[in-house]
């Protein structure tokens, strides 16, 4: 499976996300940054401790070098916007 695009909807905005597959994982990336990963146990979609994603090309993205300095929380609402899209991306 390649990486691919999606939206999610974050403190109100549309933000767009590219989804990487790794192993049994999934990288999540914005504007080139690593902001975490999530990964499926049984029917659930676990957000993975940053210490067990493996960077690759990829940095963890800095929040610094935002306009805004926004930093981008994964909770409960963000991961199963991700896990839903990422679910409609495996069937």
């Amino acid at each position: 499976m390649k990486a691919f695009n999606i939206h999610i909807i974050h403190k109100n905005e549309r933000i767009t996300l590219t989804i990487i597959p790794h192993n049994d994982y999934f990288k999540i990336v914005y504007f080139e940054g690593i902001i975490g990963a999530v990964k499926k146990v049984g029917s659930k979609w676990n957000l993975m401790p940053e210490e067990a994603i493996e960077p690759g090309e990829f940095a963890p993205y800095d929040y610094k070098l935002t306009t805004d300095g926004g930093k981008i929380v994964l909770g409960p609402s963000e991961v199963n916007q991700i896990a839903e899209q990422i679910e409609n991306q495996l069937t």
